[in-house]
């Protein structure tokens, strides 16, 4: 990848286009005295010979030789400094700042603009100031001094904006971008691009435009989003090919070849970067040779070609040093460890990483930091040094994390490209986690990635926090950044360092080695004492809270890798375990999960002899594995709470099948988002004191059917008066047209469950296409429940009865079905969500819903239990239930049922009651 700061020629051009040269003939005064006059003869001959030698020097410098044209401005300021002409001092050392800046002697560059620059107000020229601190920001830019940068760029665009100059304010604005991007912070990059997109536009600067709109691309392409990245891509092409600017076509390129690398089509990123190569020799670029040879390297690498990657990656390295660029050293370096340590040459490989770790640290490159924390992870694990590869991927975790929060503002759908960039190295963290029996930190791991997925959903803030080293990881983690810190600072002066330094890093070098032994040494001898050396109480407390709020719980998290599958859990009393399912892959359960959902939804007796067969298929991966586990510690379990994972999320375990029965006849059954999110503490309150607000919709309107049961179904629930024979909770019910925005806004504070029967679309994409429909026929957006949060303090149970969310497209990865919950779930918020995974049923919904209010009612079950066993009561087909049967239609779009053609299961069939999951605390 490559981004670009915006020098070109045009900082040096703009400066001898927009600034004059102090005037050779001056008026002189009359009377003058002969000796005044010979005076004034000696200091214009001086100054016409320092305009010469000014000039002379710029004439070096468009011939791109920098050090003569050093040469000619020393003798230039050296004549000015005598006659004392400010303004004229002030132009040359900024004229001897760009020259070095042009020689990669950027701290020499800095120090010339700083002098300029404090020249102060006799001097004061806005367009030449303006410029100063420009290229004074890019400067400190090159050097990986990027907050100066910014301060710097700051300056410059007040002083642009005040002279009313677009093109420099774009020019501004597109270098902030690209020092945003460099920190990883792409909301501010794109902010910064698109701004200069417009001032481009304004000055009619078609160069400009192509550049940020480059730009722009890059920052799609490094979050994921590549059909936008392409699409930028392409619009900046087309400029630069109209301009026929050779340079900025090949850079674009290049991105696109990187774009092409990220979706691992190589052949295709190959072609993009051999015709970067060929513009970049026929220009004789040696710079943007050495950028396109990182990039084919990188190939070379992925390809597994790495004598060859070597090769082209040392000469790009030549390169990189000769033109002092921190970060791209930094990323060849990562390049190249990549490439020895796939040839197992280890030594090399940490080498590589470890000198690539110096700058990216040096330089505030978080991206680059947190990819070469997980290779070194990687390198470790490849040596079966599990417990040193642990400690590099939590340090690759955690930089991730700091970067997580700075893309907060982005639509959810980049953030959710992002997340699918960066997930595996939370899998694969937790991987090595499970291989170690370090089950509980495995947990905190996906508990992570698990509240991201729904940060990413509902655009809601949660603030958990990053991945904790054991205090003995901790020695090693400390040892090493002394080792990194140091390391930098001999980097900005070897090989010319004072020995001290040397000695120093000599040190720190012995002292990380003694502590990688001790920390070895340590974990070998905790292991052969005790299997879990980890204190369950400080690593997953939340878990804990969980399965010791009611005897005989166990916490499940069904964690899914590419090639097998783990099954964590946490049971009552801090007994924990996993157990790895090695006979199925991510591919063969998102199949088995899928060939799941489709039998479901058919409800002929042939069918439904075939979808317990894969029921039993899932069973045997997810649920048998652990019950040796379990008898063999001796737990009697009655609930089963799910923390899924991935494709399981579309599962309803309660429907799962041993081949005899279902699991909810064996087991209470309740789901958690995430455990660190789920509060147990409070309890539903007594009838009496329990107020339910009830809102439906059953009556059709355009595009959609009737819903005959609803009105039953909420006339059951509340209680509207003491009159009132049928209702069991005091409350409020608001049907048809009552059902509005308004009526949920005003009124639900005041209640302590909300009950809502519609229809509904829950869909993937956009999450604001996913909508609930109100009784006025307008569509009530999900997202917008957010505005009302400050409303729902009061809120404990929310039921979602006529709910259905979607499948997850072609990712299946069903994080929308946490997301959606979500929504109501949270501190401040509802303490649980009853929802459903399809579209339901109406009378069998209306069923199911009147017999869990019943039951809860009685204040002998938990929520759990009440729903088990409304759900049972369809399973066994309770008579006096059925007879409260009538023709039935859909709550959503589906095609309407009727129950008399549903064959021989009537609402005895899954279909009708396994799609009710309870979400949060079940107790």
């Amino acid at each position: 990848m490559l981004s670009v700061l915006w020098t070109l020629e045009s900082s040096f051009a703009l400066l001898f286009s927009s600034i004059i040269i102090v005037e050779t003939t001056k008026l002189i005064k009359a009377p003058v005295l002969l000796a005044e006059v010979a005076k004034q003869s000696l200091v214009s001959l001086s100054e016409s010979q320092a305009d010469e030698l000014y000039e002379q020097g710029t004439e070096h410098f468009r011939q791109r030789d920098y050090q003569s044209a050093i040469s000619s401005y020393q003798q230039s300021l050296s004549i000015y400094r005598q006659i004392n002409e400010a303004l004229a001092i002030k132009r040359v050392l900024y004229a001897l700042g760009l020259a070095h800046y042009r020689s990669t002697q950027y701290h020499l560059a800095i120090e010339y603009y700083q002098e300029a620059l404090a020249l102060g107000q006799r001097t004061r020229n806005f367009n030449l100031e303006a410029l100063i601190w420009i290229d004074l920001g890019l400067a400190y830019d090159r050097i990986g001094e990027y907050f100066q940068a910014l301060e710097s760029y700051g300056q410059s665009i007040d002083l642009f904006q005040e002279i009313d100059d677009s093109f420099n304010r774009g020019r501004v604005l597109f270098n902030t971008g690209v020092t945003y991007s460099n920190l990883s912070n792409y909301s501010e990059a794109l902010n910064n691009y698109q701004q200069a997109l417009t001032a481009f536009i304004e000055a009619e600067s078609m160069d400009g435009q192509g550049n940020a709109l480059g730009n722009i691309g890059l920052v799609y392409s490094l979050i994921g989003d590549f059909t936008q990245a392409l699409n930028y891509y392409q619009q900046a092409l087309t400029i630069f090919e109209q301009t026929e600017n050779l340079f900025e076509q090949r850079r674009i390129l290049q991105n696109i070849g990187f774009t092409y690398y990220q979706k691992r089509d190589f052949l295709e990123a190959l072609d993009f970067y051999e015709n970067a190569l060929s513009i970049s020799e026929l220009s004789r670029d040696v710079n943007a040779q050495g950028r396109v040879l990182e990039s084919i390297g990188e190939v070379y690498v992925a390809q597994g070609d790495y004598l060859k990657a070597i090769v082209v990656l040392e000469r790009a390295f030549k390169v990189a040093k000769d033109v002092s660029d921190r970060r791209f050293e930094g990323r060849i370096l990562n390049h190249l460890g990549s490439a020895y340590r796939l040839q197992r040459e280890y030594v090399q490989a940490f080498e590589s990483y470890r000198k690539s770790l110096i700058i990216s640290r040096e330089i505030n490159d978080r991206a680059g930091e947190a990819f070469t924390l997980r290779n070194v992870g990687k390198l470790f694990s490849e040596q079966q040094r599990t417990e040193l590869a642990i400690i590099f991927y939590k340090q690759s975790v955690n930089v991730t994390e700091s970067i997580r929060q700075d893309i907060a503002s982005f639509p959810s759908e980049q953030r959710e490209l992002y997340t699918a960039l960066v997930t595996n190295r939370y899998r694969e963290l937790a991987d090595l986690l499970l291989l170690q029996g370090r089950i509980l930190e495995a947990q905190q791991v996906l508990e992570l990635l698990k509240v991201e997925e729904l940060r990413e959903f509902t655009r809601a803030t949660y603030t958990i926090d990053g991945i904790a080293y054991d205090p003995i990881e901790q020695d090693v983690v400390d040892a090493y950044g002394n080792l990194m810190t140091l390391g930098a600072e001999i980097y900005r002066c070897d090989p010319n360092c004072d020995q001290d330094l040397y000695d120093q890093q000599i040190a720190l070098e012995r002292f990380y080695d003694k502590q990688v032994r001790e920390f070895q040494e340590t974990v070998e001898l905790n292991r052969a004492e005790d299997d879990v050396f980890y204190d369950p109480g400080s690593l997953a407390s939340d878990a804990l809270d969980i399965v010791n709020s009611q005897t005989g719980t166990v916490l499940i998290y069904p964690v899914v890798l590419e090639d097998s599958l783990w099954l964590l859990w946490t049971a009552t009393g801090g007994v924990v375990g996993s157990v790895e399912v090695t006979i199925v892959d991510r591919a063969d359960l998102s199949r088995a999960v899928q060939r799941f959902r489709d039998l479901i939804g058919q409800r002929d007796d042939e069918s439904y002899a075939t979808f317990k067969v894969t029921s039993q298929k899932l069973y045997s991966w997810l649920i048998a594995p652990l019950e040796t586990e379990l008898e063999k510690n001796n737990i009697h379990i009655r609930h089963l709470v799910f923390a899924q994972d991935r494709v399981t999320r579309y599962i309803p375990m309660a429907a799962l099948h041993d081949g005899k029965q279902f699991l909810i006849e064996r087991y209470i059954v309740s789901t958690v988002l995430s455990a660190a999110l789920t509060d147990t503490t409070d309890r539903l309150g007594e009838v009496e004191t329990s107020q339910a607000l009830a809102l439906g919709l059953s009556q059709a309107l355009p595009g959609y059917s009737a819903l005959p049961n609803v009105d039953e179904e909420l006339d059951a629930l509340v209680k509207s008066s003491d009159d009132d024979p049928i209702g069991i909770y005091p409350g409020t019910v608001m049907l048809n047209e009552q059902f509005t925005f308004e009526a949920l806004s005003h009124n639900v504070r005041r209640h302590n469950i909300l009950h809502i029967a519609t229809h509904a679309e829950f869909v993937p994409g956009p999450k604001e296409a996913s909508f609930m429909l109100l009784g006025n026929g307008e569509r009530f957006n999900i997202v917008d429940i957010d505005a009302l949060e400050t409303q729902f303090n009061r809120l404990h149970l929310v039921v979602l009865s006529a709910c259905q969310t979607a499948l997850g497209g072609e990712a299946l990865d069903g994080t929308e079905i946490a997301g959606v919950s979500s929504y109501f779930l949270g501190k401040n918020k509802a303490e649980s969500v009853l929802a459903t995974l399809w579209k339901v049923d109406d009378a069998g919904t209306s069923i199911l819903m009147q017999r869990f209010y019943q039951l809860l009612a009685t204040g002998q079950l938990t929520k759990a239990e009440a729903l088990q066993q409304a759900q049972l009561s369809l399973l066994y087909k309770k008579k006096h239930l059925a007879e409260q049967l009538t023709p039935s239609t859909s709550r959503g779009s589906l095609v309407p049922v009727n129950v008399a053609e549903a064959g021989d299961n009537g609402l005895s069939h899954p279909y009708y009651w396994a799609p009710f999951i309870l979400i949060g605390n079940s107790f």
